[in-house]
């Protein structure tokens, strides 16, 4: 796929995949940074779920305070009425968000790369570059 054809792809459904285009060495450091982050995560601190249901009303104060931090969003069935884990720790997340590329640097760094930052440019936002 060409660049022209991923940030298509991207605008109308969200995401790209296409193998091969990042440089394996940032994708591994990213996942491991990652990974990291999940272990040290205080799950019986924080652990919010992300779901839109009256019952999870009182998150979404997590969720809006996510955007200038690292904040762990559990899938609602991750745990008992106990409060205690019924699978994996790292399967156990719906959601990290937000920040992770202004605060993990690892993620910061592939989130730069020129694959990336092509994809999710407009077309709008791209035209103007080139009419500079």
């Amino acid at each position: 796929m060409s660049i022209e054809q991923l940030r298509d792809h991207y605008q109308r459904r969200g995401y790209c995949i296409h193998p091969h285009r990042l440089p394996l060495h940032l994708l591994e450091a990213a996942n491991k940074a990652i990974d990291q982050w999940i272990d040290e995560y205080p799950l019986q601190e924080k652990h919010a779920v992300f779901e839109i249901h009256p019952q999870y009303q009182s998150h979404e104060e997590e969720l809006f305070r996510s955007a200038e931090g690292i904040y762990g969003f559990l899938e609602s069935e991750a745990l008992d009425e106990r409060s205690q884990l019924r699978v994996k720790k790292r399967d156990a997340f719906n959601k990290i968000g937000h920040a992770l590329h202004d605060l993990i640097p690892e993620v910061g760094a592939l989130a730069e790369h020129e694959v990336i930052r092509q994809c999710v440019r407009s077309e709008e936002h791209t035209s103007e570059l080139q009419s500079q």
